[in-house]
């Protein structure tokens, strides 16, 4: 379980562009970083069958998080499980702190959530954190803007629909930062 969570730390910090996949380049950065965590060198051959394995599976040679775990003996199934456990948990904070109900984070009620979670910050620290969070400028942070508050980050379409949300304007479900139909 550490060494999935070192690794979701490492790969997080170096996916700079939050798509969820890494270049060649940053792969090797983060498999030293990783080696170091793990005291463990990984072959030049598994860094190349991961890069092969990434252009077979239509990547373009960029690496997934799946395929960089898999480079350290990290069960992927584990690793789907401690994100679904995390995001469920980081969910029933977020409709905790969202007291008027609308799906997103005011600043007053980020600041407020944070006080009952006595997590103190002040004015100045809370307004820079919150507008580096609400990456879209809408003044509010929605849940996956909170997820990245969070630290958790590349979130799978998979676990993304999971928290759907109704739109005001139709009865159609849609996923929240991908504004794409669910069936």
């Amino acid at each position: 379980a550490e060494k999935m969570q070192e690794a979701v730390l490492i790969f997080s910090r170096i996916d700079t562009r939050g798509k969820g996949s890494i270049t060649p380049e940053q792969l090797l950065g983060a498999v030293r970083e990783m080696e170091e965590y793990v005291g463990t060198k990984v072959p030049k051959s598994g860094i190349k069958e991961c890069l092969q394995c990434s252009r077979y599976l239509g990547h373009g040679g960029e690496v997934q998080f799946e395929l960089f775990v898999a480079l350290f003996g990290v069960d992927t199934g584990e690793a789907e499980a401690e994100l679904d456990d995390a995001v469920d948990r980081a969910r029933q904070t977020f409709d905790a702190i969202d007291v008027d109900g609308s799906g997103s984070l005011a600043f007053h009620e980020l600041v407020a959530g944070l006080h009952r979670l006595d997590i103190q910050f002040d004015d100045d620290e809370c307004k820079k954190m919150f507008a580096e969070v609400d990456e879209d400028g809408s003044g509010v942070i929605d849940f996956l803007e909170f997820c990245r508050l969070v630290g958790i980050v590349n979130i799978p379409r998979r676990i993304r629909r999971r928290f759907a949300v109704k739109t005001r304007d139709a009865d159609q479900l849609v996923v929240e930062d991908e504004g794409e139909e669910v069936e």
